[in-house]
């Protein structure tokens, strides 16, 4: 009963905070009063309070606080750091330097604190309490022999992803890491290229046969190596965002023990160094001396990034080369854009593609775009692009619902939990990436686990029949 009261007192409080702040801005409009340093407090507080709170609720593991993690480091860093006076919020410097307005900083401000009311009282809604089941269920399949499929495809394709992730390497190392995001750059051989996507598409399968901590390891490992062009050049959120699904998952599965604090924090101090060796190695430079404070200050104003990025879609708007509702679906219309335009940073692809990402940045700064610079994206503008501000209501709204419920759904079913790989890693670069995860991706894997069952029951019918 208490606490259910206090879930209710809180879901309440998320109202009635909503209501307020939307009034005082519709207010402030009409009177034309700045209240941009009133909304940044506002917002941090909302934010710190919400954190706490949940902590009542949803263990740190929990894929829901993971989220707000994600979401306070890309969307919110640049306003604690203005805060704390390290940062000014109305200071645009990412490929272009100007003053943004003060509607502008206010909107922006409002929409993230609009967001995470609406996420959070969702999420307070859809908790329940329930028993998680560590053990695996039938999947019509004979694990020891999908077990002895999946090892012989990783030794058929881990040849080629490694030729693929020397070949990429050695291009990085030739023309910068730019080259990564330009459409000209030289394809790896084929074997390479198939190689590597195809284990990328059965690895989640590997998590279908329950290992036990030490069959893990093989996980981590080949997680950590199909991503290590993305180390190289420097792209740390596409290895902090598996490294935060992999936490996810021994916490939820392995460890009988609630991460504490302190563990937490040792993470990210280790995240900030592992930043700081990225773009070294990236960039060739060397540190001189390592000093913690300011490299912190750096890495959050770097991931915090996403901010500008809100503000630059209000800003640029009425510049977007063919805006489209749908941005969104950026994923699915890219692989119906291949052969018919040259995927990467150009002009008919900035035009063609309904990717936010692309058309911001060709907006802000055509020259740097075409260069290969980019400024990623946001689910929080797709969705305002969708539908504006109606569309930021109902979708974060539905969006909190189904974070909860789908960590509901991965402990009390087991058999979908392979998919768990797809949902938590985009659900960490959610914040700076986009609304939806790459649906392509995910048919892939269910196509292999499809496949994999047809050779399964292939190898029964044949020993069947010679043993029959």
């Amino acid at each position: 009963m208490k606490e259910f009261n206090l879930k209710n007192g809180l879901i309440y409080l998320n109202v009635l905070l909503m209501m307020f702040i939307s009034m005082v801005f519709v207010y402030s409009q009409c009177l034309e009063v700045n209240i941009s340093s009133f909304l940044k407090y506002f917002l941090c507080l909302e934010y710190v309070f919400i954190v706490l709170t949940s902590r009542f609720f949803f263990k740190w593991s929990h894929s829901y606080i993971l989220f707000l993690l994600s979401f306070g480091l890309f969307l919110l860093g640049r306003v604690f750091l203005d805060v704390i006076g390290f940062a000014d919020i109305f200071e645009a410097n990412k490929l272009t330097w100007y003053t943004l307005s003060y509607e502008v900083v206010s909107k922006v401000l409002l929409l993230f604190i609009i967001s995470l009311f609406c996420i959070n009282t969702s999420a307070l809604i859809n908790h329940k309490t329930y028993a998680v089941i560590h053990e695996n269920v039938s999947l019509n399949v004979n694990y020891k022999l999908m077990s002895q499929i999946f090892f012989f495809s990783l030794i058929l394709l881990l040849p080629g992803t490694l030729f693929k992730l020397w070949f990429d390497y050695q291009q990085i190392k030739q023309y910068g890491y730019l080259i990564v995001f330009m459409g000209d750059r030289l394809p790896a051989p084929l074997f390479a290229r198939a190689s590597w996507f195809l284990l990328k598409a059965i690895l989640p399968l590997y998590l279908i046969m329950a290992p036990n901590k030490k069959e893990f390891r093989v996980f981590v490992f080949l997680t950590l190596l199909i991503d290590l062009t993305s180390i190289i050049s420097g792209n740390r959120s596409t290895l902090i965002a598996p490294l935060a699904f992999l936490f996810w998952y021994y916490y939820k599965y392995y460890s009988q023990k609630s991460v504490k604090v302190i563990t937490l924090s040792i993470i990210g101090c280790m995240v900030i160094i592992f930043s700081i060796i990225a773009i070294n190695l990236r960039d060739n430079s060397d540190v001189e001396k390592f000093d913690f404070p300011l490299y912190a200050k750096l890495f959050v104003n770097s991931q915090g990034v996403s901010y500008l990025v809100t503000a630059y879609y209000f800003d640029f708007h009425e510049q977007l080369i063919q805006p489209s509702p749908f941005a969104a679906f950026n994923g699915i219309q890219n692989y119906f854009l291949r052969g018919k335009v040259k995927i990467g940073h150009n002009v008919e692809y900035a035009s063609r593609t309904v990717s936010l990402d692309h058309k911001i940045t060709y907006a802000v700064a055509p020259d740097k775009y075409l260069s290969g610079s980019g400024l990623g994206s946001s689910f929080l503008i797709e969705l305002f692009e969708m539908g504006g501000w109606l569309a930021i209501i109902l979708g974060t709204f539905l969006l909190g619902y189904c974070i909860v419920e789908l960590e509901y759904l991965f402990d009390i079913f087991p058999k979908i939990r392979y998919l768990s790989w797809f949902w938590i890693v985009h659900l960490f670069e959610m914040s700076r990436a986009g609304l939806l995860p790459n649906i392509p991706n995910i048919l892939m894997t269910v196509f292999a686990l499809f496949m994999f069952k047809v050779l399964i029951g292939l190898r029964r019918k044949t020993i069947g029949n010679l043993y029959g």
